[in-house]
C-alpha cells in the first residue's frame, strides 16, 4: 500500500460520540397530539401498501443530532410529499429535501463513476483527463438543470442547487467552478485508489452501491455500502468513498458498516475490514474491530435509535409532532439548512 494510504486501527474504544449527541428528551415531554393516519396519508396500508417506517441510519442521525426539527420536516412532513396533489407544506418539504449543494452533486457524480469504474475492467477504464473532462461536463449540466428550474415538477429527476436557491445563479456558478477546482484531485486519485486495485488484484465483488437493510437488536437499520469485495484471504473489505475533508464523525460511520458485515453477513470480525478513502486528499484509513469493539457501536446505535424512537407514538412508523422534535439555536446550521424555507417560511440564509 502506497505511502500516501496510512494504516489506522481503531482504538480500543471506538468513538461514537455523534450517536450520543442528540439532545435528550423524557417521554413526559412529548406533546399529546401527533399526526393521525389519514393525516399521514399513509392510509394504514400496512399490509403490502406504502408505509412511512422509522429506521436507522448515520445519515439521518446526522441531521436528527445537528436539529431534530429538520429530521422531522425530511421524514415526517416531506412524506407523500412527491405527490402533485399533496398539501402545500408537504409538497416544499419533499421539494427541497432532494436539493444538493454544489459539494453534494460533485460527491454524487464521483461516486456515480466509482461504481462504474468497480464493474469495469482496468484495460477499459478511461484515462485520468478523458473522465476528469466527463466531471466537468457533469458539474456544467448540473448547473444548467438548477437554472431550468425543472426540479419544481419533477426534484427527483432534476437537480436543485441550494446555492441557486438560496443565494443567486451568479453564486451558483461561482460555487460550481470552486468545486471543480478543488475536486480535480479526485478523479486521479480514485483511479489509483487502494480499493481499486484491490479488484485488480482478484477480489471478489460483493456489493457496489448498495442499499442495504439489517436489523440491530431487533431494530431496522440502513446503510449505504458504496463498495464490498472479499480478497484472496477471506477478508471482506468495505469502502466508503469520500468527496469532502475527513470529519471526527468517519469512524462510527465506519464502526456502522464493520456491524452490518458481522451481524447481517455473519462475517467474523477478524475478517472484517472497512477503508475509508479521501478522494480529494489521496488519503485514506483502514479500520479493523475486535468482537467486543462491534458489541459497543452496536450498543451505541441502539441508544441512538431509542432516542428517537421515544418520540415516535407509534415507533414502526414516522409519526409525531414537531413539538417532540426542536429547532436547533445554532444559527450556523440553520444559515446552511436546505429546509429553510419549510422551516422558517423564508428563502433569505
Amino acid at each position: 500500500m502506497g505511502s500516501w494510504c496510512p494504516r489506522r486501527r481503531a482504538s480500543t474504544k471506538p468513538d461514537v460520540s455523534i450517536l450520543l449527541s442528540a439532545p435528550a428528551l423524557m417521554v413526559a415531554d412529548l406533546h399529546a397530539e401527533c399526526y393521525t393516519p389519514a393525516q399521514m396519508a399513509y392510509k394504514g396500508k400496512r399490509d403490502g401498501g406504502l408505509v412511512n417506517r422509522y429506521g436507522f441510519s448515520f445519515s439521518a442521525f446526522k441531521t436528527f443530532a445537528e436539529c431534530p426539527r429538520r429530521w422531522w420536516i425530511s421524514k415526517v412532513v416531506a412524506w407523500y410529499g412527491w405527490q402533485l396533489s399533496a398539501p402545500a407544506d408537504r409538497r416544499l418539504a419533499y421539494v427541497l429535501g432532494k436539493m444538493n449543494s454544489a459539494p453534494e452533486i460533485s460527491g454524487k457524480i464521483i461516486h456515480e463513476y466509482a461504481a462504474w469504474l468497480c464493474r469495469t475492467e482496468k484495460n477499459r477504464r478511461p484515462a485520468a483527463d478523458v473522465l476528469l473532462e466527463r466531471y466537468r461536463n457533469a458539474m456544467d449540466e448540473a448547473l444548467v438543470d438548477s437554472l431550468s428550474h425543472g426540479w419544481e415538477s419533477d426534484p427527483k429527476r432534476c437537480v436543485n442547487l441550494w446555492e441557486h436557491y438560496y443565494r443567486s445563479e451568479d453564486a451558483a456558478r461561482a460555487k460550481i467552478s470552486q468545486v471543480i477546482d478543488e475536486s480535480s484531485s479526485a478523479i486521479p486519485n480514485l483511479l489509483e485508489s487502494a480499493s481499486l486495485r484491490r479488484i485488480d488484484d482478484g477480489a471478489n465483488l460483493l456489493s457496489v452501491e448498495e442499499l442495504v437493510e439489517f436489523q440491530i437488536d431487533g431494530s431496522l437499520a440502513w446503510a449505504q455500502i458504496d463498495l464490498g469485495v472479499r480478497d484472496s484471504d477471506g477478508v471482506v473489505w468495505i469502502t466508503d468513498w469520500k468527496t469532502g475533508k475527513p470529519r471526527n464523525d468517519d469512524a462510527a460511520q465506519a464502526g456502522l458498516y464493520a456491524v452490518y458485515c458481522w451481524r447481517a453477513r455473519d462475517v467474523e470480525p477478524a475478517r472484517i475490514r472497512v477503508c475509508l478513502e479521501y478522494l480529494r486528499p489521496g488519503t485514506s484509513a483502514e479500520y479493523s474491530y475486535s468482537e467486543e469493539e462491534l458489541l459497543g457501536i452496536k450498543k451505541a446505535v441502539t441508544r441512538a435509535t431509542r432516542t428517537i424512537r421515544v418520540r415516535l407514538p407509534d415507533p414502526k412508523v414516522n409519526t409525531s409532532s414537531k413539538d417532540a422534535f426542536p429547532m436547533t439555536e445554532n444559527e450556523r446550521v440553520c444559515s446552511r439548512c436546505k429546509l429553510l424555507h419549510v422551516c422558517k417560511g423564508t428563502r433569505q440564509v
